[in-house]
């Protein structure tokens, strides 16, 4: 593992702590400065490590969100949000689902009247060629 150099100051007192663990763990000092970074970047990462999205939502889609927050239903905001947006597909799924015989019917009518045209067609270049 490449490792680069880094210089930092510390209060006497941290600095006096620091020489006391580094006793008592039998370490050196390099390696309980990497463990006390890697351990704060891992706690502190979720919150800085993130992208910012801005999204538009249904109204009933926030009052939903709102209302498992406000209920507790879920522990934090992102919970809430993937819970009503679950909810909100099944809902749209179930719509789609009701209306998707009638959108079968009418696709089957268009590629009945689709193919008697495509025939007629067939029979005037048919007739024109005699």
């Amino acid at each position: 593992m490449t490792t680069k150099s880094v210089n930092l100051r510390l209060p006497e007192e941290l600095y006096e702590e620091l020489e006391a663990l580094q006793e008592i763990k039998g370490a050196t000092l390099s390696e309980i400065v990497r463990q006390a970074v890697a351990e704060y970047i891992e706690r502190e990462a979720p919150s800085w490590n993130t992208e910012t999205v801005e999204i538009r939502l249904p109204r009933a889609l926030v009052a939903e969100i709102e209302m498992f927050i406000r209920n507790q239903v879920v522990a934090d905001i992102d919970q809430a949000g993937l819970l009503a947006f679950r909810e909100w597909c099944r809902s749209e799924e179930e719509h789609y689902a009701e209306r998707l015989p009638a959108a079968e019917e009418s696709l089957n009518r268009y590629s009945e009247r689709n193919a008697a045209e495509m025939k007629m067609k067939q029979k005037a270049r048919d007739m024109r060629r005699l």
